[in-house]
């Protein structure tokens, strides 16, 4: 009658779905992880929600956004050849905004489909990011995406890489040593969770060696580890490291020289590494028990039944878990408020600002731009200098010329000047050209002059910030160029 209990009993928890979702180890349900994806969708629906001009009707919004000679790039320039393509692309662009971060949350077939979802917007953030110069902007978000795969994407990654010569490695290293502190974090990081890894003391060595009738293996200092791969072969030291690099998923390159007999000059660099770690951290030849103090070594010596006592209840763990998740909720709550008076245009209050400025959770999804840019051009500074010459500042003292470069692009030394430059030329930022005008004059009598010669004679006068003005128009048409003279400075 009990085994036919137990029996009945094993059914029901088997049978049950509340039971097998809770023990699932892949199954994770929590506010911090809902909050994490939820996130992730909004900035993809937040743009999808400013994409409201008339242009993300007709099919021309990626045409004139390609069109910004300022952040354009070569492969731009080839996709403005086709514009069937771009008008394709701008009416799926905001489908696929919506309708991707949406599958983060089925809770049928979730794991392929948001696998899809993932592959997707990877696609497009990469898309985005060899098209328009922006800097890292688009690959953080393709970085970010990556977060969304799922548990049934990860399991079939580590199913393919189980093969039986990496499961089958055995790590055996000596405790308080320089390569108890590596390995242990080698193993978490680079090698499969299925490896052995095991550690004894020079003590416990010995015995082993006893016991078997032969010379122990792990001899300290020489011999501080050693691998045993999955045909019985055992290697030690800079051998045993060059079979971690070449069983490694990841760093498996590294440890192709090991087929060519030239791995000692890969693999020495571990050992070296270990025996640094070892010399600038030493460990006491104690064990973890004996570092302790007094009252915690009789608590550790204990039986297991005497120290559940010293252990926080269920209770107290239950009240925690819960206030975790209610505080990651309040916070998730405070982002969306947040961004949305962002888009609307509503200042938030000083106080509630300071809840995001402490947290660091002042994020903002208003980057997106809510028009189409129709206007773009090119900087030309024109300059006098002490002996009347007239230089381009702009370009390193070259020659005045107001012909449009072959990349616009290439003009900016990185993205934070392109930015900078394009800010500039906009009416809010009227009050910051003077500041640029001054920063020009040093740069220019402080450290340019200074290449060619010391002459006073060749100290930057006076310059103005004219810019190139061009109108894109419809059907590859363009007005202009335009020169607008938006600040005259004299030093």
């Amino acid at each position: 009658s009990s085994s036919s209990s137990s029996s009945s009993s094993s059914s029901k928890v088997h049978t049950s779905p509340h039971s097998e979702r809770s023990q699932d180890p892949d199954v994770e349900c929590s506010v911090p992880s809902a909050a994490l994806l939820v996130q992730i969708a909004l900035m993809f629906w937040t743009a999808a929600a400013l994409k409201t001009e008339p242009e993300w009707m007709d099919g021309s919004a990626i045409y004139y956004a390609f069109s910004i000679d300022q952040m354009a790039t070569r492969v731009t320039y080839l996709c403005l050849h086709y514009p069937t393509f771009l008008s394709m692309l701008t009416w799926l662009l905001p489908k696929v905004e919506v309708l991707c971060p949406l599958l983060f949350f089925l809770p049928i077939s979730s794991g392929w489909l948001r696998t899809c979802a993932v592959a997707v917007l990877s696609f497009f953030s990469c898309f985005w990011g060899l098209t328009i110069a922006s800097g890292y902007n688009f690959w953080v978000v393709f970085c970010v995406v990556l977060v969304a795969l799922p548990p049934w994407f990860w399991n079939r990654v580590i199913m393919h890489l189980s093969t039986q010569s990496r499961v089958g490695l055995r790590i055996v290293y000596l405790k308080h040593t320089g390569a108890a502190r590596i390995l242990p974090w080698y193993h978490y990081f680079f090698l499969h969770p299925q490896v052995s890894l095991s550690s004894k003391s020079v003590a416990e060595a010995e015995a082993d060696a006893r016991a078997e009738g032969g010379i122990p293996e792990l001899i300290y200092p020489k011999v501080t580890f050693s691998v045993t791969d999955c045909y019985g072969s055992t290697w030690f030291e800079e051998n045993a490291a060059a079979v971690l690099l070449y069983e490694s998923p990841l760093l498996w390159p590294l440890g192709l020289p090991l087929g060519l007999g030239c791995f000692k000059p890969f693999a020495i660099l571990f050992v070296c590494c270990s025996t640094v770690v070892h010399c600038f951290l030493p460990g006491d030849r104690r064990s973890h028990t004996d570092r302790l103090p007094e009252h915690r070594r009789r608590r550790s010596d204990s039986p297991p039944k005497q120290r559940r006592a010293h252990l926080p209840g269920r209770k107290s763990i239950r009240k925690g878990y819960w206030a975790i998740q209610c505080f990651c909720a309040l916070l998730l709550l405070y982002i969306v408020y947040w961004n949305v008076c962002d888009i609307r245009g509503q200042p938030l209050s000083p106080r509630l600002e300071m809840i995001g400025a402490t947290f660091r959770i002042d994020q903002s999804w208003s980057g997106v731009p809510p028009y189409v840019v129709k206007d773009d051009g090119w900087f030309v500074i024109p300059g006098r200098l002490r002996n009347g010459k007239e230089v381009d500042v702009f370009r390193d003292g070259r020659s005045v010329t107001f012909e449009k470069p072959a990349m616009v692009s290439q003009m900016y030394p990185n993205h934070r000047w392109r930015r900078y430059m394009m800010n500039l030329w906009l009416a809010i930022h009227e009050d910051k050209r003077l500041h640029y005008g001054r920063y020009l004059c040093r740069e220019w009598n402080l450290f340019k002059r200074n290449r060619q010669t010391t002459d006073d004679e060749y100290n930057l006068q006076s310059f103005s910030i004219i810019y190139m003005r061009e109108d894109t128009l419809p059907n590859y048409e363009v007005k202009g160029p335009e020169k607008v003279v938006i600040w005259q400075h004299t030093c």
